[in-house]
């Protein structure tokens, strides 16, 4: 992992934080879609039709909602994060090299590319990030017949 050297924990959160930045936006303008069309939506000669229609867009408003609180504290988690700190073992924040993947241990986002480079952005509470935690370099975890050898912590 060549590129391991160039990345730095402030690149990474701010490559976390810009995507779910792009998820907000995208639910709040979702949001704003489905309360202009309860306003201007007219009633129609058939009164249950229109209200089975606006129930089901309040429910979808109410889902959308739920995912945008759920954003709100995932941006709230990788704010606390700081990128100055240093660990000699796994710990939310940290970032963790092993011989076939880059770490981040923060939030279950799944692959973020930066700079080329993929690193996967889990969570503490995966299975693997579970496994992880607590963890030191030198050390195997063993997860579903992989090894994952902790080479370096950040």
């Amino acid at each position: 992992m060549t590129k391991f050297s160039t990345l730095n924990k402030t690149q990474i959160l701010q490559a976390c934080l810009s995507l779910l930045n792009q998820k907000q936006k995208g639910l709040q303008a979702a949001i704003r879609q489905i309360q202009d069309s309860m306003l201007n939506e007219t009633k129609s000669s058939s009164g249950d039709k229109h209200e089975t229609a606006r129930a089901k867009m309040q429910s979808e408003q109410a889902s959308l909602g739920d995912q945008l609180l759920e954003i709100e504290k995932q941006i709230s988690v990788l704010t606390k994060i700081d990128p100055s700190s240093t660990s000699t073992q796994v710990q939310t924040g940290a970032i963790i090299q092993t011989p076939n993947a880059l770490f981040f241990m923060a939030l279950g986002l799944g692959k973020v590319l930066i700079d080329n480079t993929v690193i996967f952005v889990i969570s503490p509470a995966s299975p693997l990030g579970q496994k992880m935690m607590g963890a030191q370099a030198g050390q195997s975890i063993q997860l579903n017949n992989n090894n994952y050898l902790i080479e370096k912590i950040s």
